[in-house]
């Protein structure tokens, strides 16, 4: 829910209130039938989501390996006990591995997936950036201070992440 209610959304009002290029006009009109998204659209959503959907993988498997764990009440009776505890429940032989973590907490959840979500958010805000430029402009950074009001979303939405977290 945080990521379509929150996320999505000031990411569509940021988004929403830029100013035209003025390349805009330069660009010949576009077919009524043709899609509402067009190729180059297309290729970058399906050039992010293999990159969104690997990292998050890679902290879902390795997070414990990646992941630094700063508080020593979580850290438990771990020889490896420099990483975050794990939050999935065997590991990727079958072994058990979630029991051992319920049976020191008496239940409680790990925080490996909360900074797993985490991330994924933190990719999702550099994607806001990105999605400003469609025309494969190689600098995303162009502009950006230009609207007052993206800045302002944006700094809302990275202001409220780190919140909840």
């Amino acid at each position: 829910m945080w990521i379509n209610l929150v996320i999505d959304i000031l990411a569509a009002i940021a988004l929403a209130t830029g100013d035209p290029s003025d390349g805009l006009l330069n660009r010949p009109p576009q077919i009524k039938s043709k899609g509402l998204i067009s190729h180059k659209m297309r290729r970058h959503i399906i050039g992010m989501s293999p990159y969104m959907i690997t990292i998050t993988l890679v902290f879902i498997f390795a997070g414990e390996y990646l992941i630094v764990e700063p508080e020593d009440k979580y850290k438990f009776d771990r020889t490896d006990s420099f990483f975050v505890y794990p939050g999935r429940k065997q590991y990727l032989n079958g072994d058990p591995l979630y029991e051992q973590w319920e049976s020191q907490t008496d239940g409680n959840a790990s925080r490996h997936f909360t900074w797993v979500f985490h991330f994924f958010i933190l990719m999702q805000i550099w994607y806001i950036i990105c999605a400003r430029k469609i025309r494969d402009e190689i600098n995303v950074f162009s502009g950006v201070c230009s609207n007052k009001y993206f800045i302002m979303i944006w700094l809302a939405i990275v202001a409220l992440e780190f919140s909840i977290i």
